[in-house]
């Protein structure tokens, strides 16, 4: 699922089919796929089509809810696909709000969503907390750029993961050597 304005991020832009035809075109040339996954149906479509990695992997079902789906995470661990669940931009965005809020006041419109942003970033938290604990291999990447996300705040992701459950030694390896692998760039960097 998309983020664009025309798009539908509950629902899958793409068919287990043309994402098919797309993981064996790329893996054809020896090229890592990487899968916007917003949504359950869009990880379960990207699983089915042999991605390499997910980014985001977010929990929610077609109308929104939060649903945690074992059974995704467990088709995620056997296959080895990598998960970047790009965890800091809430945090950036939550502590934006929150300090506006303390400087001016927010309008109705921006508490509703600073609350929204604060309830769904515990609820993304514990997600992929429990992803780790079943075996995904988390890795990071912040989606830096998108809203009022700035670019070079690499280590706030990387601090969003042990937040989130992992080690410090595990948060590094994430960002380092499995960033590198899910790349497909681990033989150079890493």
């Amino acid at each position: 699922g998309g983020s664009t304005r025309t798009s539908f991020p509950m629902r899958p832009s793409f068919t287990v089919d043309e994402l098919s035809a797309i993981c064996d075109e790329a893996h054809k040339f020896g090229k890592h796929t990487v899968a916007h996954c917003t949504s359950s149906e869009g990880m379960l479509n990207a699983i089915q089509s042999g991605i390499d990695t997910i980014v985001h992997g977010v929990h929610k079902e077609p109308d929104g809810t939060n649903l945690y789906r074992p059974e995704i995470t467990e088709k995620i661990a056997e296959q080895g696909i990598f998960v970047n669940p790009t965890l800091n931009i809430a945090r950036v965005e939550g502590q934006r709000l929150q300090s506006k809020k303390e400087e001016r006041g927010l309008t109705s419109e921006e508490q509703i969503q600073l609350d929204t942003i604060l309830e769904e970033r515990v609820v993304r938290m514990d997600h992929v907390n429990m992803m780790r604990e079943s075996g995904v291999i988390l890795v990071c990447g912040s989606d830096s750029a998108w809203g009022h996300y700035k670019m070079g705040d690499f280590q706030g992701e990387i601090e969003s993961t042990v937040l989130s459950g992992m080690s410090p030694k595990e948060a590094i390896v994430s960002a380092t050597l499995n960033s590198a692998k899910s790349c497909n760039y681990d033989d150079t960097v890493g």
